[in-house]
């Protein structure tokens, strides 16, 4: 969840523990489920909202449960499904979005339900697909975006379909994959990016896809896994985190693979520190994945993040600042050492990476408040004094001028910072 803590589910001891960063354990619930006979059997998969409540679904009992920080449990959904004659069986995926709805997916009866936080039950689809001939067999896992889209892979169908929040059912992939030979077998896992790109897994035909948000496929692994001997075989769980690498996991193979989609990874990020690390208690809102604090502009705080190609022989890497001050300039810059926040502040927000740091460009930020370096970083930095080399680790970060209601205060600052953006520099 955003403070950290991991939450792992006991398919056979039937109960779901939580594990804070200090590693600390705590069983959140177990078999008795929320104590007035309801019980948990087969817990199969959880999700986390931005609050801190935690959502499983219960395979065997046919229903699924809400915990929240504080303890108090309750059953959401249980086998008469919205109670209109669309019933649950054998739920699988569960996923929590924005707006506090709550989707589950179940395999038996082909179906997805959509559970209000007023307690509100909706049936969103069902075998029959998008009603154009598409249908949906063994609902398996489920996904939602910033939009309030759902995602939801057929097993049986080999197949996922989009369901938009006015209704709109759209099959977004089908068994004959990215069209090219690459099939899709088994639909397993799905998620989706802050872009609304998503990515699911084939468990039969050993492989993954992206869709992107304008309905483009592409297989990103297949069974050869990275081609070095490492192989994958039943592609399964799939994840993709804050910086675009995506997850992939092998369940016959025992092993994981991660898909790089950009040069280099976020961290430092002020949305999972909590309330009281930035500097006036301006942590962001967590809406764009991994960023700085706060700003007086975005409550989603400035993102960094890059594309091209960080090699010292081909240095293509441009770093993008995202959600500045629109019209105010910014400096992108570099460091050796990553700090991590380590109470250390940088404007209104939180410095990321230290040590021989080097001025790598300042630049102006356009109408929206982005921007982007136009050099190349490695040339800037040996001009500066410090060669890169392959094999070197290096931390980047955008400090940008904020005087537009900053949160300090308007002549304390007037400034605020990124997150940080770590790139390991290759030949």
């Amino acid at each position: 969840d955003q403070l950290g803590n991991a939450y792992v589910a006991g398919t056979s001891s039937n109960n779901v523990f939580k594990i804070t960063p200090a590693g600390v354990i705590t069983e959140i619930i177990d078999q008795t489920g929320d104590g007035a006979g309801n019980w948990l059997g087969m817990p199969f998969d959880l999700d986390v909202d931005s609050t801190g409540n935690v959502y499983v679904t219960g395979y065997v009992t046919h229903n699924a449960f809400k915990v929240t920080p504080a303890g108090v449990i309750t059953q959401i959904i249980d086998s008469t499904g919205d109670g209109a004659g669309n019933t649950l069986a054998d739920p699988m995926g569960i996923a929590a979005g924005g707006a506090g709805n709550v989707y589950v997916a179940a395999y038996a009866t082909d179906n997805v339900f959509e559970i209000t936080p007023g307690g509100m039950i909706t049936q969103l689809i069902d075998s029959t697909g998008d009603g154009a001939g598409n249908t949906l067999d063994g609902a398996y896992f489920v996904a939602v975006d910033g939009f309030e889209q759902v995602y939801v892979t057929g097993r049986q169908s080999d197949n996922a379909f989009r369901l938009t929040p006015a209704g709109v059912i759209t099959e977004i992939i089908d068994s004959s994959g990215d069209g090219a030979g690459n099939t899709l077998r088994y639909s397993d896992r799905i998620d989706v990016d802050v872009s609304g790109n998503v990515y699911l897994t084939g468990y039969i035909s050993d492989n993954a896809f992206e869709i992107t948000n304008g309905g483009v496929i592409t297989q990103i692994i297949d069974s050869t896994g990275d081609g070095l001997g490492n192989e994958l075989n039943a592609a399964s769980g799939i994840a993709v985190g804050e910086s675009g690498d995506v997850f992939v996991a092998g369940y016959w193979s025992l092993n994981a693979f991660k898909i790089g989609e950009w040069p280099g990874t976020a961290y430092c990020c002020a949305e999972d520190w909590g309330p009281n690390a930035c500097p006036c208690e301006n942590p962001n809102d967590g809406s764009i994945g991994c960023a700085g604090c706060a700003s007086g502009t975005f409550a989603s705080g400035a993102r960094l993040w890059g594309t091209g190609e960080a090699s010292v022989a081909n240095d293509t890497l441009v770093l993008h600042g995202e959600r500045g001050q629109p019209h105010n300039s910014g400096l992108f810059f570099q460091g050796l050492n990553n700090i991590d926040g380590m109470g250390v502040y940088l404007g209104d927000g939180v410095r990321c990476a230290g040590g021989n740091i080097k001025r790598i460009q300042v630049r102006m930020n356009g109408p929206g408040g982005d921007a982007s370096t136009s050099v190349s970083i490695s040339a800037r930095s040996a001009a500066l004094g410090h060669v890169i080399y392959p094999g070197d680790t290096l931390y980047y970060q955008w400090w940008y001028r904020d005087t537009n209601n900053p949160p300090c205060g308007l002549g304390v600052n007037d400034a605020n910072s990124s997150n940080g953006y770590e790139v390991l520099w290759r030949p």
